[in-house]
């Protein structure tokens, strides 16, 4: 452990803990500042306390056991204090499972910028110092590390970058005010890459209606010996060895930026959080099977942030009290919602052509559907990477964009600009993960 006084008459303590220093007064001193640097914002609406206080222990959360042959996941978790009160934090994450697996992609080894958090716009850039300081600690270690990146989460489900554009946030992400980028666009730092979130409201109905149609229709064709499963909480672990299956080998590959497979403790880390969340009578679940075996999911949630709008609590003690309520009332089945999200969509790599394109559509199409049976006509497709063109293009085109201008090299030239675009629109959230030269 180590402390660090910064800003005018040293008003600022930065208290920098080993993750094997961690305890149980550090994960909540983490996520206070997370609640303090948001305090009275609107984006404070996710689950900020219950979701992350077991994220954020190294003892709780198998994503910072993760080891190579060679070398074991570290981190610093770093905390800014204001007269004893935490306003401002960020941990340095090192992977070496993440970086072995993006050197097939000639993606060079990273140090990870994990959930930074900062009341002002001077706790942000002592943030980012201290934590490329760490950074270049861990390449005492590993000479091969070339940049800090982030933002990031300390686990692999929820890398959704800094949102750059956008009136809407990714529904039950932890999000950032817009002025958290003026803070990232200093000098030396680019971006790396973007993630994106594509809306649909009930005004885009009628284009979904076709949608579903002709999915039906082109899976009738392209779809043959594949069956369709709806699966509820209940049957849900029935078939969590298959939908492991498909996770593990779904996201491998170059377009799936900033992500690696998941371990299977990782897996079953995200799978209790999930039998936590969804409620009892959701049924917005399915797999597709072929000779019974599961090559394709679609795993569709509510929009919990939703349920935490009218949340205004003043301290981090009374929110985790109101937010164990609103657990209570979900998992009673009590809960009502307008907005939703396709938390999870993807088939398996050796699923190739029309076929994938049926079954992709076909799951896709079944969750939006379940969700207008459920009067749910607000939902996201989230945590898109924007070079997974396959993923993207549909979905634009289904908000009207001329397919032409995202073909071949028009992707690179066009796609941005058309998130930008949409964001102002309120249909698209666009996130930038960045890089810091170690």
């Amino acid at each position: 452990m180590k402390t660090i006084k910064f800003g005018n008459n040293n008003s600022y303590k930065a208290i920098i803990y080993g993750k094997e220093e961690v305890n149980k007064k550090v994960v909540n001193d983490m996520l206070k500042a997370g609640f303090n640097a948001r305090a009275g914002l609107p984006e404070q609406r996710y689950l900020i306390l219950n979701g992350e206080s077991d994220d954020l222990n190294p003892l709780k959360n198998p994503y910072f056991q993760s080891e190579t042959k060679t070398q074991k996941t570290d981190a610093k978790f770093i905390i800014v204090y204001q007269n004893g009160t935490p306003v401002g934090r960020s941990i340095a994450l090192y992977d070496p499972l993440y970086n072995e697996y993006h050197l097939q992609y000639g993606r060079k080894p990273v140090v990870w910028l994990g959930w930074p958090e900062f009341k002002n716009r001077e706790i942000g850039k002592k943030i980012i110092e201290l934590t490329l300081e760490e950074a270049k600690e861990f390449k005492k270690k590993d000479a091969s590390l070339s940049y800090l990146i982030g933002p990031g989460r300390p686990n692999e489900q929820g890398i959704v970058g800094l949102r750059i554009a956008g009136k809407f946030i990714f529904f039950m992400e932890p999000d950032n005010p817009l002025w958290y980028k003026e803070v990232f666009e200093q000098d030396g730092i680019e971006i790396d890459d973007y993630w994106t979130a594509v809306r649909y409201e009930k005004n885009d109905l009628d284009g979904w209606k076709k949608i579903i149609e002709n999915s039906r229709k082109f899976f009738e064709r392209a779809g043959s010996g594949v069956e369709i499963i709806q699966v509820n909480k209940k049957s849900l672990m029935q078939h969590i060895h298959g939908i492991y299956e498909v996770y593990k080998e779904a996201w491998l590959g170059e377009e799936h930026i900033h992500g690696r497979t998941l371990t299977q403790k990782e897996f079953d880390y995200m799978v209790k959080g999930l039998k936590m969340l969804v409620p009892p009578y959701w049924d917005n679940v399915y797999i597709a099977e072929e000779n019974g075996r599961t090559i394709g999911i679609s795993i569709s949630l509510p929009n919990f942030n939703e349920a935490l709008e009218r949340i205004n609590s003043k301290t981090a003690s009374q929110r985790m009290r109101k937010e164990i309520f609103f657990f209570l009332k979900n998992f009673l089945g009590f809960a009502r919602y307008k907005s939703g999200r396709v938390f999870i969509a993807g088939v398996l790599p050796g699923i190739k052509g029309l076929k994938r394109s049926a079954i992709s559509a076909r799951l896709t199409s079944e969750a939006i559907n379940n969700f207008h049976k459920n009067s749910i006509y607000d939902i996201t497709m989230s945590q898109l990477a924007v070079p997974n063109r396959d993923v993207v293009i549909p979905l634009l085109v289904a908000h009207g964009v001329d397919k032409k201008s995202l073909s071949g090299e028009n992707y690179k030239k066009n796609i941005i600009p058309i998130l930008t675009e949409l964001a102002e629109k309120g249909k698209t959230s666009l996130a930038a993960v960045y890089k810091i030269p170690i």
